[in-house]
């Protein structure tokens, strides 16, 4: 008897489906249906910025429509392949605008028509466009280690300005593109990557949701360099009695800071500024010479000159006439008439040698090697003979 009623009531299922089915087949072909959330297409958009303006909202409008049609028909539409299109072309200024918009299904969709529309309207903001460009500034914080230095005279930035474009009342407000680098722990040449913040006249960061720019990135090449102490030198040449024991030398400033690499801050041992020859000075003498550092080597201290200044110790001078000159390496076939017939000659050595020295001790040696017939100047050369350490001073 159960049996026998499940069997019934299963049948009766059965054909209640199937009466279901054939009647939304073959009797009722139309219906209603909603379509939400189709994305609107607005046209015609870039040619807002040819008269100076540009859209802020409503370009990411959606709509939902009720439609009604063949059955058929609408079962094969979705939101992706009907579209919904609004022009922009009529606008010519700033405000606010109610767009209406027109529908497009698909090709084979011809028994399809649209009931209600939700929103009626479309609506848009459009305001006034402007583009300029913005210089980079880098700021820094931190501090260096000691001994090291950002070269920042040296440092490269791919792009040395950025161009911004969006609202005008925004990118009027722009006035450079910020980076800040953080030089805590800096030890090596960098390279590397940053955001920057667009800012105004006082350094605030502006509201740059609607600005587009040609770049999100700035690379910074930025060299960092080792500082070194260095005292200058100069090379004493030995001569009219006088050996670098015999003078005191005074160079200001006595250091200068140089920056470079490791390696070429470590290759520069000493800093020779110049050479000084005493048997060409006489007394307290001061000499300027020119600073001069190889190329990869950085002047931080600003000098370009260092003063030296010369003074003798323990020597004393005596000055003689002589009259006779000795001639050496005469041209074959010439003899010599000397015109100049004295000339004073200025010696120098130890003060426990000077007071023995005399006239007799001194020879003049005229040296006529190359030279032809006629009136000549012929360079003395002056020996101090018995005494070591005494020689003459001056030309």
């Amino acid at each position: 008897m159960r049996k026998n009623k499940l069997f019934t009531l299963l049948f009766s299922f059965v054909i209640a489906v199937a009466l279901w089915l054939y009647v939304v087949t073959n009797v009722i072909t139309k219906d209603d249906a909603p379509l939400h959330n189709i994305p609107v297409t607005l046209l015609n958009q870039e040619d807002l910025k040819s008269r100076g303006l540009m859209l802020v909202s409503g370009e990411n409008a959606s709509v939902s429509l009720q439609l009604y049609g063949n059955r058929s028909e609408l079962w094969a539409l979705n939101r992706d392949n009907v579209n919904i299109i609004a022009d922009l072309s009529s606008i010519t200024e700033a405000g606010v605008y109610e767009l209406s918009y027109s529908e497009k299904f698909p090709d084979g969709v011809d028994d399809v028509t649209v009931r209600s529309r939700n929103p009626a309207k479309i609506t848009v903001e459009v305001v006034d466009y402007a583009e300029k460009t913005v210089p980079v500034s880098v700021s820094y914080t931190g501090e260096m280690a000691e001994g090291l230095l950002l070269d920042r005279e040296n440092a490269e930035l791919d792009y040395n300005s950025i161009a911004v474009s969006g609202p005008r009342d925004v990118v009027e407000r722009i006035e450079k593109a910020a980076i800040s680098v953080d030089r805590t722990g800096l030890t090596e040449t960098l390279d590397a990557s940053y955001r920057y913040t667009l800012v105004d006249a006082n350094g605030e960061p502006v509201d740059s949701r609607l600005i587009t720019t040609n770049t999100e990135e700035v690379t910074l090449h930025l060299p960092v360099e080792h500082m070194k102490e260095i005292s200058p030198e100069v090379e004493i040449i030995a001569g009219g009695g006088a050996t670098a024991e015999n003078v005191d030398i005074r160079i200001l400033p006595k250091t200068i800071t140089v920056s470079g690499s490791e390696e070429a801050l470590n290759a520069l041992d000493k800093l020779v500024v110049g050479t000084i020859d005493l048997s060409s000075l006489t007394g307290i003498t001061t000499q300027s010479f020119e600073l001069k550092l190889p190329d990869n080597v950085t002047n931080q201290s600003g000098v370009t000159k260092v003063e030296v200044s010369v003074s003798f110790k323990g020597l004393s001078k005596k000055t003689f006439t002589i009259s006779s000159f000795k001639a050496i390496n005469l041209p074959e076939g010439l003899v010599p008439t000397v015109i100049t017939q004295q000339v004073e000659v200025t010696v120098r050595g130890p003060s426990s040698v000077m007071a023995n020295v005399t006239a007799e001790n001194i020879t003049a040696t005229a040296d006529y090697k190359d030279l032809d017939e006629g009136t000549v100047t012929v360079p003395l050369t002056i020996t101090v003979n018995g005494f070591q350490g005494v020689g003459a001073v001056g030309k």
